[in-house]
């Protein structure tokens, strides 16, 4: 009997599922389907614990790379067959995330006349990240605004030295324009995916 398209988006699913820890070579370099999705996720300012952004993401750019040739069923079939994998994802990219932490931070550079905040390349963002963290300055700033944190407040809850709080904050006022446009670019890059967000507010 033929697979009928159910069957299909579930298997693509497992198969997602399973591959997502196997390592590829990319390029110079080796690296999971995992780890591409959590770098994905901050390039996006996104959580990994963001279960539809990251089942979207998982069944819209990778169903065709594990399903080559197949004529695949719709990305809202993977996506809804991939949902009882969920834990199972997580726990992978859990696990994923530590590795790409190291990566980055040997990728890193300092930046001149600052102690917490580096240079990482990207293919559009120029503001920088606080070192050892996936944070860049207007993710820490929208979160500081977001919840009224005071500089010690907000060292406690993302777990960062108070200094890299406020030498965030000092970036912020002396770069606002930079940060705010990349916010608004985020943003469009986010809605052209199909997710519709609120404009941030970082002038408060």
């Amino acid at each position: 009997m033929p697979e009928t398209q159910l069957q299909k988006a579930e298997r693509i699913a497992r198969n997602l599922v399973e591959q997502l820890d196997r390592t590829e070579q990319i390029g110079s370099a080796r690296i999971t389907p995992a780890e591409g999705i959590v770098r994905t996720c901050i390039r996006a300012g996104v959580s990994i614990y963001d279960k539809d952004w990251v089942l979207a993401e998982i069944s819209s750019v990778f169903g065709d790379a594990f399903s080559p040739g197949e004529s695949l069923p719709q990305a809202s079939e993977i996506k809804q067959a991939l949902e009882p994998y969920w834990r199972e994802i997580i726990d992978k990219l859990e696990k994923a995330a530590v590795q790409v932490e190291k990566q980055l931070a040997a990728e890193e550079r300092p930046l001149p006349g600052w102690k917490y905040l580096v240079a990482r390349e990207h293919s559009w963002r120029r503001q920088p990240y606080i070192k050892a963290s996936n944070l860049t300055v207007g993710q820490l700033i929208s979160t500081v605004k977001a919840n009224n944190l005071t500089p010690g407040e907000a060292a406690d809850d993302l777990r960062l030295p108070v200094e890299a709080i406020e030498e965030a904050l000092k970036y912020y006022e002396q770069n606002r324009a930079l940060i705010e446009r990349e916010a608004e670019e985020e943003r469009r890059r986010l809605e052209k995916k199909g997710y519709t967000l609120e404009p941030q507010d970082l002038s408060r």
